[in-house]
């Protein structure tokens, strides 16, 4: 369903079809050219295709493929054509004619009738039926050995003992393949005689004079089978100084130079060096192509690149924005004042799994996941597509460095129960990004990485994720970047802002040992000398010397806990993650991100709660995205709604810094930088969304205006918010008709 198609204009069409009534088109191919090390094309449906079967629906599909009226679609299948290639190959080497070895004269001259084909052939004497046969000895062909054939025996038949399938596997390489002999050198045939060598007697024999195989004996050889001089030749190809294709063509060569005008290197891949790249234009890479890192050399490659770059999201999500459940209104369930619109108005039914990670965040595959407008990739402005209807404004701000600002004050607490007592806090709190003093200018100037890269590594830190990590995040950033270097900038980073683990030991062995900190390997030495282990002799370790090891010292304190619970509404740890179900520290890193994001799900909940508690039915919840919420509300309320958010930031931080023990709140940190009043569902009211799908952008194509930014000044003097009762709503605007007393004491808080 996710086909490309291109429908043709009739003036784009042949004459003989411009009065035809049927539609024209044609399907765009979505094939990577040399999508495999053996430059074969790689396409995921066509390629793929079924042949019609009578009981497989849907495997016509080749067939609704059709010519146009005039037109004919001729092709034709290659007979045997990889066995031709190998045997002939066999041939070329063995005596230079075509069918003088037993496997090409099998691949010329055989018959499947009379049973002197290849296949048939191997299946008479091995006792297996002629498509099992013919499965091994294409699998053969292709590299399988002896073991690979004996697990599709017993695949084939599971009654097989493994005895029958080890000697059916045996006997059928034995007159294939051959048996693998070894001739020695010239200057050790005089001595030991010019014969073969099984490979335990080579072995053996280089052993006794304390030389390797290979300097006592020649390149083996297959001998004695029907397909031994294929063999030999393809395995010489293979092990040549530059192997190429016999025919035309040249193999990749990382790091050589082929005929020489070409370079082939290595492109490094994510998640390390023992991974390969499947596709240059895949997602990673694209940003690769903007920065200049990777590029063509011609301007049509450009253009390739340019838009495979604007494809990328919307061929990644097309499917699940179409899929999206939309409710459309009929007129008698709208307001009074939107009888009268042409327009047609509707709702999308959210798909959203509550709790559906481990730290209890929704998830949801399209709108949590949602691209912010980019000005190269289709499709990205899609949040701004979900207007509100006339009449109403959509309201919701993004919590300032929320997770971070948890993390920070979950150290602060426990520190010198201060805000900005510790590095990590007073960051957060004043750190300003334009005089370079904010947490992630501050790592990038010490460790000499770029701000963004930065802000990546420090959110991953805090989620967990170790010095192994970084470094892969260092070398994924930067491919010329050498592992020396990755791994020297990573250890910087984490000795700055992690610090050191210290083990300290226990009271009743500082007397004897000292009270000083030790390191892990000296912990575990001193253990073990003395028959003990690390969590009996020691306590938890702790971290030192860094800009946040006190915040990692009290999650690590949280997340090790027999219950461990977040600081803020003691939500629950999973009991399969507790300690007392988990005997080590394997999980450590997930249970400290689950301390940090699950203290951000209570955030969001208390936020949801307050908000309600102000606002009551006067504003509807939309959406959530982590650390954004958006509200839908009347025109007229959009205002309060603002300042409502804004009272909401300030009663849920000051909540949680309750929960911790802090009595006080900064400024910074009490309210929002900015609430987003809009009519669209956009990250910015600013934002025109200007995207190769919407060129116009929302002013010009949509008659759309900016909306506005409400910091709390503006907020409160448009609110009406310096009268104690700016909260109050008149029971004429409630959408609730009945139960108004209870909808009253929500909407209403205590003074």
């Amino acid at each position: 369903m996710d086909q490309m198609v291109v429908w043709l204009n009739k003036q784009d069409l042949p004459k003989e079809l411009q009065e035809s009534t049927d539609n024209f088109g044609a399907i765009i191919p979505q094939v990577v050219v040399c999508g495999t090390l053996t430059r074969r094309a790689v396409e995921s449906t066509w390629m793929t295709a079924s042949n019609a079967h009578p009981e497989r629906i849907g495997s016509e599909l080749r067939a609704m493929v059709q010519a146009p009226p005039g037109y004919n679609i001729v092709g034709a299948d290659v007979d045997s054509q990889e066995l031709w290639i190998a045997s002939v190959i066999g041939d070329s080497r063995h005596a230079a004619m075509h069918g003088c070895t037993p496997l090409g004269w099998m691949t010329l001259s055989g018959n499947k009738s009379e049973g002197t084909d290849m296949h048939s052939v191997t299946a008479k004497a091995v006792g297996i039926s002629r498509d099992h046969a013919k499965v091994i000895n294409y699998a053969r062909i292709y590299g399988a050995g002896q073991n690979f054939a004996e697990r599709l025996l017993k695949q084939f038949n599971p009654t097989m003992s493994e005895t029958e399938a080890r000697s059916k596997a045996r006997k059928m390489f034995d007159m294939t393949k051959g048996k693998k002999f070894y001739y020695l050198t010239r200057e050790y045939v005089h001595e030991f005689g010019d014969h073969p060598f099984t490979k335990w007697q080579a072995m053996e024999l280089a052993k006794a004079h304390g030389k390797k195989v290979s300097e006592m004996f020649e390149t083996s050889k297959w001998v004695g089978g029907t397909e031994s001089a294929m063999f030999n030749r393809l395995e010489e190809i293979a092990n040549s100084d530059r192997p190429t294709t016999p025919f035309l063509g040249t193999g990749i060569w990382c790091n050589t130079v082929i005929e020489d005008c070409c370079w082939f290197f290595k492109l490094p891949h994510k998640d390390g060096p023992s991974r390969n790249v499947g596709n240059p234009l895949a997602k990673d890479y694209l940003t690769k192509f903007s920065d200049n890192v990777l590029a063509g050399d011609t301007e049509s490659a450009e253009q390739v690149l340019s838009i495979a770059r604007k494809l990328s999201y919307w061929r990644n999500n097309r499917a699940r924005i179409m899929d999206q459940m939309v409710v459309w209104l009929n007129k008698q369930d709208l307001p009074m004042e939107l009888h009268e619109s042409t327009d047609n108005f509707g709702a999308i039914i959210p798909q959203v799994v509550v709790c559906g990670t481990l730290t209890r965040r929704a998830v949801e595959s399209t709108w949590m996941t949602a691209s912010n407008a980019h000005p190269e990739r289709i499709g990205s402005e899609l949040r701004a597509m979900v207007q509100a209807p006339p009449g109403y404004n959509i309201v919701g701000a993004d919590v300032d460095s929320q997770e971070l600002w948890i993390a920070s004050v979950i150290g602060d607490s426990r520190h010198a129960a201060m805000h900005g007592c510790t590095p990590l806090g007073w960051m957060t709190l004043s750190g300003n990004k334009t005089e370079g003093t904010d947490m992630h200018s501050v790592t990038a100037k010490a460790v000499g990485i770029s701000r963004d890269h930065a802000k990546v590594i420090n959110y991953a830190r805090i989620y967990g994720a170790g010095q192994n990590f970084a470094e892969r995040l260092l070398k994924q950033f930067n491919p010329t970047m050498s592992e020396t270097e990755a791994r020297s900038k990573a250890r910087k980073m984490f000795d700055m802002t992690k610090g050191k683990k210290f083990y300290y030991l226990t009271r009743e062995y500082v007397h004897e040992f000292g009270d000083h900190p030790f390191t892990k390997w000296q912990a575990m030495e001193l253990a073990k000398a003395h028959g003990k282990k690390v969590s009996e002799m020691f306590e938890t370790s702790k971290w030192v010397g860094g800009t946040e090891s006190a915040m990692f010292n009290r999650l690590e304190e949280i997340a090790n806990s027999d219950r461990p619970t977040t600081p803020f509404l003691e939500g629950r740890l999973s009991r399969a993650l507790e300690p007392k179900s988990m005997s080590d520290d394997r999980f450590l890193p997930t249970k400290v991100n689950w301390v940090v994001q699950s203290g951000a799900a209570d955030f969001l909940h208390l936020m949801l709660v307050c908000m309600r508690w102000i606002m009551g039915d006067n504003i509807r919840f939309c959406l959530s995205f982590h650390d954004e919420v958006r509200y839908l509300v009347k025109e007229k309320y959009r205002y309060k709604a603002a300042l409502a958010l804004h009272t909401t930031n300030l009663l849920t931080r000051s909540f949680c810094a309750h929960r911790l023990g802090l009595h006080d709140l900064p400024q910074s940190v009490a309210f929002f930088s900015s609430v987003e009043v809009d009519m669209v569902l956009r990250k910015e009211s600013k934002q025109d969304c200007v995207t190769p799908s919407n060129p116009h952008g929302l002013k010009r194509g949509y008659g759309i205006d900016n909306g506005e930014a409400v910091d709390i000044y503006t907020a409160i003097e448009k609110a009406g918010g310096v009268s104690p009762r700016w909260y109050q709503f008149d029971d004429s605007d409630r959408d609730v008709k009945s139960n108004k007393k209870e909808a009253r004491d929500v909407g209403n808080p205590p003074r």
